[in-house]
């Protein structure tokens, strides 16, 4: 599993997850995988088969890579698009408890500092 520390055109560092989570759109639980966090959103993939949600709420429902508590996020989907066969989408977080931002902030640089 990687874990390490990128940037990208976004303005705060992100981290590789490669994670299990569960996504909730239109009253229906999906499993998918994330791939990276920020403190301001996350972006995971799903089967082609799943229905579009760009520009719609999801919840997200993951636990961070030795984190004991799962975070559930409320997020908007600002990008979706085919990749490699699956769908990726891009969501930033919204109305996320100050708590859930506080582990993601920190394991963000945790990852940051500790990288090679």
């Amino acid at each position: 599993m990687q874990t390490t520390l990128y940037q990208e055109r976004r303005y705060t560092d992100r981290t590789f997850l490669n994670i299990p989570a569960i996504e909730e759109f239109n009253e229906q639980e999906r499993s998918v995988i994330a791939l990276n966090i920020s403190e301001r959103g996350i972006r995971y993939k799903r089967s082609l088969s799943s229905p579009r949600c760009r520009h719609h709420e999801v919840f997200l429902t993951f636990t961070l890579v030795k984190r004991l508590k799962p975070i559930k996020a409320l997020g908007w989907v600002v990008d979706e698009r085919e990749a490699d066969g699956f769908l990726v989408a891009h969501v930033t977080f919204m109305y996320l408890p100050e708590k859930d931002e506080m582990t993601i902030r920190n394991y963000v640089a945790s990852h940051y500092e500790n990288r090679a």
